[in-house]
Parts: structure tokens; sequence; C-alpha cells
């Protein structure tokens, strides 16, 4: 398999990386590195002490990479539109703090809290307030309906309660 660069126009401490993290390189390049370093006379001692140096290399690239995670955070723009869509912010984004995003994870959880009281807010304004005057006008909406032509086919002509006093004695 053919690589570009070609295995063999590499340098020395590119063909140890290869040959000495195989999880992070195809199979092929690996087994091609080797050969080279072989090809090349490099020793056993001198790829582990170039290994050496790139696991500190890494661990220093991961631990910068680590404290620019930590001080990223969102614009307000972003925390407006997470306000808004407060499902969507609720069910994703939860491995924030796992990928080393320290600030965004509390940004997140402020937004979070606030859009609940917020949207709780809305709700009880809604029903402590607003649905108790539809319900009194409603309520005085039926009391002023006149329902005489309902009494009368329903129950008939209904005497005066003092004629029918009279007419007993």
């Amino acid at each position: 398999m053919e690589f570009h660069p070609p295995i063999v126009e590499r340098r020395k401490d590119e063909l140890i990386e290869i040959a000495n993290f195989p999880d992070k390189w195809q199979p092929e390049a690996v087994e091609q590195a080797k050969a080279e370093l072989v090809k090349r006379s490099v020793s056993v001692k001198e790829q582990e002490k170039t290994a050496e140096k790139l696991i500190r290399k890494y661990q220093a690239e991961q631990k910068c990479e680590m404290k620019k995670r930590a001080m990223v955070s969102y614009d307000p723009i972003e925390l407006f539109f997470m306000f808004l869509r407060l499902p969507a912010t609720i069910l994703w984004g939860w491995s924030l703090k796992s990928e080393g995003y320290a600030k965004l994870h509390k940004q997140r959880l402020w937004v979070i809290a606030s859009a609940l009281l917020f949207y709780m807010g809305i709700l009880l304004f809604f029903f402590l307030y607003s649905a108790p005057k539809a319900e009194k006008a409603r309520l005085k909406l039926i009391e002023e309906q006149d329902i005489s032509e309902w009494e009368k086919n329903y129950f008939g002509e209904a005497k005066d309660s003092m004629q029918i006093k009279k007419s007993s004695r």
C-alpha cells in the first residue's frame, strides 16, 4: 500500500511514532515503519527513548488542550437559543464535563435551571391568574342567558305562586 509521503521518505522520529503507536496508524504503515527502522539500524533503546519523549509530548498537549477546554464558554446568543429550546438542551450535551468543558457545563446547567423556572412561572401565571378569569367570564355569560323560552317549553306555562295560594284557600 502506498502512503503519502511514502514510509521510506519519512524522518526517523516519524517512523518511531508509527511503529510504537500502532493504534493511531494502519497496520500496513506500522509494518513498513518497523521494516524501515530495521533497515536504518535504529536500536530498540533509541526507539524507547523517542517513544517516551513522544508520550510526554502527547501528555503535555493533552494537558494544554484540557486547560483550553476548561475556559471555553458559550456566547450570549447561544445561551439565548439554549434557553428557548429547553427540551433539546436538557436531552443533549451531558458529556461536556467529562470532555473537559467545565465552564460550558456550568453555563448549560444555569440555562436549564433558569429556563425551567421561567417556563414554570408562565404556567403558574396561566393557571392561577388567567384560568380563573376565563371561568368567571364563562359563568357571567351563562347567568346572562335568557332561558324563559326553554322553561316554557319544558315546564309549560307556570302560574304565579301567589295566584296558586289564593285559589287554594
